[in-house]
């Protein structure tokens, strides 16, 4: 899920995104919340430059609830 401008810190497990951390996008939006296995899952939440965030809990990448 790493895409060229973007930056991650946070928890590392065998070389991939893991545990608590915070991703931010080249577009200025930000997730701030769980990950698994290089994709968010568990709680988190993105954060978008006009100041508006979206709420979620994430399986594999995908919000679900």
């Amino acid at each position: 899920m790493e895409y060229t401008g973007s930056q991650y810190d946070g928890d590392y497990r065998n070389g991939r995104m893991e545990g608590k951390g915070t991703y931010n996008f080249p577009t200025e939006t930000k997730y701030e919340g769980d990950m698994k296995d290089g994709m968010f899952h568990g709680k988190g939440t993105l954060f978008f430059p006009n100041g508006s965030k979206y709420e979620a809990t994430w399986e594999n990448g995908i919000a679900v609830q």
